[in-house]
């Protein structure tokens, strides 16, 4: 599954967040708190839920728990979460990269089946009246830019082809974004419009700038851009370490 084409909603409002990565408190305070979403309001998530931040496993059971209560709720695939499908297929082996992504495996790096799921069914891009939504970028330079699902996952660099955009504009994740950069381009109405502000970044106790750590939601309707702090606790560095002390010292 490449991509699918979403329609407008007769009511409600319509939301793309981008780059949870593993920040369930953060995630869920946007959407309960910020937000208030309800079941007649779309919200688009662009890919990387998983990995660098404290809990993985909660962010996929609260998009799955949305889902079945029919919250209306469109994740894409990010490259993050491609890694960890080829992984658990035996396509590479496991890279510690994805240290805090195993509490989705077993000890075989398996991912967990209703996980793997919910993984494997994500499109690599969606369509909407007036947007493409993409975890890292199109390929604008090739003749059909929606066969290229490499660069939807990994690409860093988007030249600009109205052409095939056709007045639409292009929502992505994946590039780490000063904040507000992300506001100018928003302000601009540009022609590509990056959501990547390093959410994971603001579970750090000392950050290096000021203007990272949060995760984004941009109204697509009305170009609001609401900002949520990342809230959710630093991740240990090495919690199989301090289980194996805590373990000694019991």
């Amino acid at each position: 599954m490449f991509g699918q084409f979403v329609e407008k909603p007769l009511v409600g409002r319509r939301f793309a967040i981008s780059d949870v990565h593993g920040c369930a408190d953060t995630l869920q305070t946007l959407l309960t708190t910020r937000l208030q979403i309800t079941p007649d309001d779309q919200v688009f998530l662009l890919g990387d839920y998983i990995n660098r931040g404290p809990n993985s496993a909660g962010v996929l059971q609260h998009l799955i728990d949305l889902q079945n209560t029919d919250f209306q709720v469109f994740p894409i695939r990010g490259n993050h979460e491609q890694i960890l499908l080829n992984i658990s297929e035996g396509v590479i082996p496991f890279t510690p990269l994805l240290g805090r992504a195993k509490d989705l495996t077993d000890e075989n790096y398996k991912i967990f089946p209703h996980f793997f799921d919910f993984l494997n069914k994500m499109p690599h891009f969606i369509e909407l009246d007036k947007f493409f939504l993409v975890h890292a970028g199109l390929n604008l330079q090739v003749e059909n830019p929606l066969e290229d699902t490499t660069a939807m996952l990994w690409s860093k660099y988007m030249r600009v082809n109205q052409d095939f955009l056709k007045g639409k504009q292009v929502v992505h994740g994946h590039h780490i974004t000063h904040l507000e950069d992300i506001r100018y381009h928003i302000r601009s109405k540009s022609d590509v419009l990056p959501l990547d502000n390093g959410c994971y970044k603001g579970t750090k106790e000392k950050q290096k700038y000021n203007y990272f750590g949060n995760l984004c939601a941009l109204n697509l309707d009305t170009f609001e851009l609401v900002v949520q702090k990342n809230i959710d606790k630093k991740p240990e560095k090495n919690p199989e370490k301090k289980e194996e002390e805590n373990q000694k010292n019991s």
